[in-house]
């Protein structure tokens, strides 16, 4: 049972609580007017904040990351963490509402908060594993710690979640490690430090890069490599195949966790809970790049084989905030693309291809829970308000020179499920009339 999104607005919080505010709720101490009587309840409740702490400033850092680091295998590990922080995140901060409190701040001390300043201009993918890895292994044995001292049966909830998160960071850290073995000197969760620091969504974080980094085998244009005229023209022929597995595996797949990224650091004063979201996305974004270059290598291609052209990446940019951000990319782009999608899950099937048809399926149910994080973030921007959310998509399809329409026909239950209102799905099949669409 999760509370009110506005509860997960670290920034806000931050900013407008006053200082006694702020070290009540950190130091508050058993009396009679609290409903905390245990000082190793507080205690224990201290440590799941600075848990939380830890999550989301490294989940930053790994965005700015992700977007200016150049390998894509590393992209692809960062886009991974990212999703795993998210996971661990979510069941935390539930749980920290759990714990009698109605608003609270992640907290860490002033030792360990330098952990971050320290490393913000760290640009070496070797040395930004090390970092992560220390940090990671650093979180396993405090929670370790935790699990010694607590009451299993008392405490049973964050024994079972902190037991979860520990097994998956054994899996985190040995890929991690795989980028070097040595050692990154940190400052633990546990620092005996009593200057404590709170979460205020101004922390400083990594640059967040113009363009998106790509190793050197990789060249740019704006031409594109797509060359098959239909799905059944694309199953034909291998060459238009691998073709096209390059292009959604590095101008599709890549990009849209470059994109999610910029959008958890670029606008840390949305709610918890739209990073979140985002931070869900880059995990299966991640996921379907892995996809589409096995594809591509099971075709006999690799990467660099041919050029990339970032484009989903400069068209969300043409956004000029968060709205317009999420129409452009999750609502408008990916929107479309889901209908687009089970035709081409469809042409796989006809093909024989079993093992991308399956994939297929997983991708096409990702990609509807995207297209409904964008919808849900719009219509919260907005109020609900069903002109204003016209409006944003009519401006979103202009900025990025297309029309409010789709590429094929329309599905209405892949709308529907993916959160779209339906006078604008009508707006959508009026337009097909006047521009049409694909048929395959």
């Amino acid at each position: 049972m999760k509370p009110d999104i506005a509860f997960g607005d670290f920034f806000n919080f931050a900013a407008t609580a006053n200082s006694q505010e702020i070290l009540e709720l950190i130091y508050s101490k058993p009396h009679k007017e609290s409903l905390i009587k245990s000082k190793n309840f507080l205690k224990f409740k201290n440590l799941i904040s600075s848990y939380i702490y830890s999550l989301l400033r490294t989940m930053e850092f790994e965005s700015c990351w992700l977007i200016s680091c150049k390998s894509i295998d590393f992209k692809i590990l960062l886009g991974e963490k990212i999703g795993f922080d998210a996971r661990c995140l979510d069941a935390l901060h539930s749980r920290m509402f759990e714990k009698l409190a109605f608003r609270y701040l992640p907290i860490a001390s002033v030792a360990y908060s330098k952990n971050f300043a320290n490393s913000v201009n760290l640009q070496d993918e070797h040395e930004i594993a090390l970092f992560l890895s220390s940090l990671s292994q650093d979180l396993y044995e405090n929670i370790q710690s935790y699990l010694t001292d607590a009451d299993p049966t008392a405490d049973e909830p964050t024994y079972i979640t902190l037991t979860n998160i520990k097994c998956e960071l054994v899996s985190q850290l040995e890929k991690l490690k795989e980028w070097s073995r040595k050692d990154f000197p940190i400052e633990s969760l546990s620092s005996t430090s009593e200057d404590i620091c709170c979460y205020s969504g101004s922390e400083e974080i990594p640059a967040i890069a113009n363009f998106p980094g790509k190793s050197s085998n990789l060249s740019f244009s704006e031409a594109s490599i797509v060359t098959h005229k239909s799905y059944a023209d694309l199953m034909s022929d291998n060459e238009k195949l691998r073709r096209f597995s390059h292009y959604v595996y590095i101008d599709v797949e890549v990009a849209a966790m470059e994109v999610c990224a910029k959008n958890i650091v670029s606008y840390k004063q949305m709610p918890l809970d739209f990073k979140l979201d985002m931070a869900r996305q880059i995990w299966d974004e991640a996921r379907h790049a892995v996809i589409m270059r096995r594809l591509l290598e099971k075709l006999g291609g690799k990467e660099g084989d041919y050029t990339y052209s970032a484009k989903v990446w400069k068209k969300c940019e043409k956004g000029s905030n968060v709205t317009e951000r999420l129409a452009i990319q999750q609502a408008f782009q990916e929107g479309n693309a889901l209908e687009s999608n089970f035709l081409l899950t469809e042409a796989f099937r006809n093909a024989d291809n079993g093992e991308m048809t399956k994939c297929m399926d997983f991708i096409n149910a990702d990609e509807a829970v995207h297209v409904k994080i964008g919808n849900f973030w719009m219509k919260y921007l907005l109020d609900g308000n069903t002109d204003a959310y016209q409006a944003t998509m009519e401006k979103a399809a202009s900025l990025i020179n297309a029309t409010l329409s789709s590429n094929v026909e329309i599905n209405r239950v892949a709308r529907r499920i993916s959160g779209f209102p339906d006078a604008f799905v009508d707006v959508i099949e009026e337009n097909n009339k006047v521009y049409g669409y694909r048929k395959s």
